[in-house]
Parts: C-alpha cells; sequence; structure tokens
C-alpha cells in the first residue's frame, strides 16, 4: 500500500462492515486484506498520449473521403451525359 498514489487503478480485497449510528445513519467499515496495482496513473496518461497520436480525428477522415468521392463522380457522370447524347 505504500507505494500507491492517488489515481492509481487498484483491485482491494477487503471485507466491508456496516453499521448504524444512534442517529439512524449507516456507516460503512472496509477491512482491506490486499491491494493489488492494476495501473499506475503515469501508465494511463501515456496510454491517453499515444491514442490521441496513433488516432486521426473520425471528422477530418470523412472530409478528406468526401472530397475524394466528389471529385470521381462528377468527372464519371460527365462522361455519362456525353454517352447518352451521342446515341
Amino acid at each position: 500500500m505504500e507505494n500507491l498514489k492517488k489515481g492509481d487503478f487498484v483491485h482491494v480485497f477487503g471485507k466491508e462492515k456496516i453499521s448504524q449510528g444512534k442517529d439512524g445513519k449507516k456507516y460503512l467499515s472496509l477491512k482491506v486484506y490486499s491491494a493489488k496495482l492494476l495501473k499506475a496513473k503515469e501508465q494511463v496518461k501515456t496510454n491517453q498520449n499515444t491514442k490521441e497520436t496513433k488516432k486521426p480525428s473520425a471528422l477530418g477522415k470523412l472530409k478528406e473521403y468526401k472530397e475524394k468521392a466528389g471529385e470521381k463522380p462528377r468527372e464519371q457522370s460527365g462522361i455519362k451525359k456525353e454517352k447518352n447524347v451521342e446515341r
């Protein structure tokens, strides 16, 4: 438990004890048997940074696709119209 820092993802093994106070409030006590570090806060930050740099935005991809797709059909549709006129 000494190595843990605020923001770390931890799996805690223990036992819960619920008790009621004189004023009727419920209190929860947790007796921790062991804790396992899943991911440190530093690892989570580095993973987020690498994911952001690897993935380009979806909107950017859509714009590029629309521009490319918009140019191609115009040329093809112009050719089709000319063929129809010639017949």
